[in-house]
């Protein structure tokens, strides 16, 4: 995934996480430790407003969707930790659960462990604490709501994820740099998706894929490119 799976998360478990609380939501200064954040595709024309985004290649070998902080600038975080973006992508409203596969005695999310907002069996921080699960091991209450959110995150990274294997065998992507980017990131090319036949042209109308690969491009402006008028041959992902 975008968001760098780092030592500090780790998949949520019943047995392991047993006593471990949920508290205060700490601001996003975590972001300035990470490099790019995963974005779904029905928010594209949102975060473009603030971010450049680019697609690239995921740990599980799909195209996934990312946003950067503008070159020259960090992200658009205060000095009390608070955004000051137009708008908060999707996943950084879980933070700091993150969803991901289903595995034995899991729940299918991950957690940062070393966030503020996250606190041991040892540490009784007081009220305003919540433990993840019961004495039995069953999800609280406080974690099932938590859960449920996760689950649309999901089902919106199914959705780009779609639109990204799409992408790559239409040979609809271009390479393009980005600074900072960690591996080779891509653009959809404008003069490749203008040139879709019209039974896939509605497919993406009725996805609200096309909304999405007109936002992506666009906000491209941030780094300086422009493919409003690109002649050169659609490339395919090499994933």
């Amino acid at each position: 995934m975008t968001m760098p799976m780092t030592p500090r998360f780790e998949a949520l478990n019943a047995q392991r996480h047993a006593g471990w609380r949920l508290g205060p939501h700490a601001g996003y200064g975590f972001l300035r430790r990470l490099s790019a954040v995963e974005v779904m595709v029905h928010e594209c024309h949102r975060v473009a407003c603030d971010l450049p985004l680019f697609w690239s290649a995921t740990d599980t070998d799909t195209l996934g969707l990312s946003a950067v902080p503008v070159p020259g600038s960090d992200w658009p975080v205060d000095e009390n930790d608070e955004w000051t973006g137009t708008y908060l992508p999707l996943l950084l409203r879980t933070y700091p659960f993150v969803p991901g596969t289903l595995k034995e005695q899991g729940v299918g999310a991950y957690v940062d462990i070393n966030s503020p907002m996250v606190s041991p069996p040892e540490e009784d921080r007081g009220d305003g604490w919540h433990v993840w699960f019961d004495g039995k091991g069953r999800v609280s209450p406080a974690l099932e709501a938590v859960l449920e959110v996760l689950r649309g995150v999901h089902r919106a990274r199914q959705e780009t994820a779609s639109l990204g294997r799409a992408l790559s065998q239409l040979r609809l992507l271009k390479p393009i740099r980005v600074p900072g980017a960690t591996q080779q990131a891509y653009s959809a090319d404008p003069a490749a998706v203008h040139a879709l036949p019209p039974p896939l042209e509605d497919v993406f109308k009725r996805r609200g894929w096309l909304k999405a690969l007109y936002a992506q491009t666009q906000s491209l402006a941030h780094l300086g490119i422009n493919l409003s008028f690109v002649d050169e041959p659609a490339v395919a992902a090499s994933i």
